[in-house]
């Protein structure tokens, strides 16, 4: 597949980083009112049934980046990172993007992780439909972070350092896992009443959570110390 022209994929970026950004701020005003309802009382899950909205965009956008053709999913088949959009023209200001890229990621795997305790809070709460709503709507934030690490972080990264494609292709492929296990979590929640099946979806969240805490370190770790060696 032939790589985007430059100015192109710098279009992708903007648009992604625009759509990024207005749902970090929108989630986050989100999440802080759904924390005061919490203290009312209030079910907490009408907050965070928005969360996929921005999905839809990304996913249009990834789409076109790839000239229509889809991320595989099934089976646990890591998505194709396409590395070639950085060329060597770009090596001279890569670090300079490569440390951007890092601090974004950390801003964003902050806005997840609070994304991540308001889904807790409604799976704690919720109905049946509720609770697979909310799982849906964690998905749909994290399917789009994960986008954006795919087309535009990681082949910052590879840029710099084409020998990380073994550690970078061992996180997309955990993309992927993550992917099929929220998938799993909510076909479960919607499959009964939620009084019984509640203890299972919240043990299978906790597991998924803390799996995705130590992949989001692992992911920072992986910027900081190529900027670090660099």
């Amino acid at each position: 597949m032939p790589a985007l022209r430059v100015g192109a994929r710098r279009r992708l970026e903007r648009d992604l980083d625009a759509a990024l950004d207005h749902a970090a701020l929108d989630r986050a005003r989100e999440v802080e009112a759904l924390a005061h309802g919490a203290r009312r009382g209030q079910q907490p899950v009408a907050a965070v049934e928005a969360g996929g909205r921005i999905h839809g965009f990304l996913r249009r956008a990834r789409s076109t980046a790839q000239r229509g053709r889809p991320l595989p999913r099934e089976g646990g088949e890591a998505r194709v990172l396409f590395v070639a959009r950085v060329s060597s023209s770009d090596q001279p200001g890569l670090r300079l993007r490569l440390a951007h890229e890092a601090r974004r990621i950390a801003t964003q795997h902050g806005y997840l992780d609070a994304l991540e305790s308001t889904t807790l809070r409604a799976l704690e709460r919720g109905d049946a439909r509720e609770m697979a709503d909310a799982l849906r709507a964690f998905a749909g934030a994290l399917d789009s972070h994960f986008a954006l690490e795919e087309q535009v972080h990681f082949p910052a990264l590879h840029g710099l350092d084409a020998g990380l494609a073994a550690e970078i292709g061992a996180l997309v492929a955990e993309h992927g896992d993550f992917h099929q296990t929220l998938e799993a979590l909510v076909a479960h929640a919607a499959a009964g009443a939620a009084d019984r099946l509640r203890p299972e979806v919240l043990a299978g969240f906790g597991k998924l959570a803390a799996a995705l805490r130590q992949h989001e370190e692992r992911e920072e770790a992986l910027f900081a110390r190529s900027i670090a060696t660099r």
